[in-house]
């Protein structure tokens, strides 16, 4: 059974029998050069061989080699594990599926497959949306016009929120939803409402469930949307 990336990690971190078997075979090498150099048989035309045949390899293997610790390095730092939603600095993003010796591979919302080099993670700046929690807060904008009553506006659209929450699958039950007031614009007053879901992929799910009571509730209490944009 082929040894998985997985694997190798936890082996590398915390010692196993395919880590065990390298260093045997490493010290049966070193005996049998200490062997020969002890009957007086010159070992420098090996050592120049396994130098020169040694360098070559690692020439040839360069990318082989760094996308294969990236990976091992990844897994043991525990930075990204399979099942995270991640994003990386390119923009792409997606949720981890397969991690191997070589490549990471991602799909995306659309459902279509990222295969992004083990190196290249591991040299990116990436956001993890899993770590520590999958739960995050996003915010919606809104704006009303002027002669709305600010305190109606507040208590309607908190109440939509809070039963938003509550109600949908979506939803963080029992976070407290926020509103903000932030900006008296040239055509209206513009606000925040800050929600929480349990995860990033429910963004917009849960953003058309809000915008479509949030508009039913402000049309059964006659308050206004603003209808063009500055």
């Amino acid at each position: 059974m082929p040894l998985s990336l997985d694997s190798l990690a936890y082996e590398i971190q915390y010692g196993g029998p395919h880590v065990h078997l390298a260093v045997f075979i490493i010290c049966q090498i070193i005996g049998i050069i200490l062997i020969l150099d002890a009957h007086g048989i010159s070992i420098s035309p090996l050592l120049t061989a396994l130098g020169v045949g040694g360098l070559a390899s690692a020439l040839a293997l360069q990318d082989t080699l760094s996308n294969l610790f990236s990976g091992i390095t990844t897994l043991i730092s525990k930075q990204i594990r399979i099942g995270d939603y991640i994003k990386l600095s390119t923009g792409a993003s997606g949720r981890v599926t397969d991690m191997n010796w070589r490549n990471t591979t991602l799909r995306t919302s659309t459902g279509n497959m990222i295969i992004v080099p083990n190196k290249s993670i591991a040299a990116s700046t990436l956001m993890n949306y899993e770590q520590p929690l999958a739960e995050c807060t996003i915010t919606i904008p809104l704006t009303i016009t002027y002669g709305s009553n600010l305190e109606q506006v507040e208590s309607v659209t908190l109440e939509t929120a809070r039963h938003i929450l509550a109600n949908s699958q979506y939803g963080v039950t029992g976070f407290e939803p926020a509103m903000r007031y932030k900006e008296l614009g040239e055509y209206g007053i513009a606000f925040d409402v800050v929600l929480r879901i349990k995860n990033v992929v429910d963004e917009g799910i849960l953003k058309h469930q809000f915008i479509k009571a949030i508009y039913q509730a402000y049309q059964e209490a006659e308050i206004k949307l603003l209808e063009r944009t500055p």
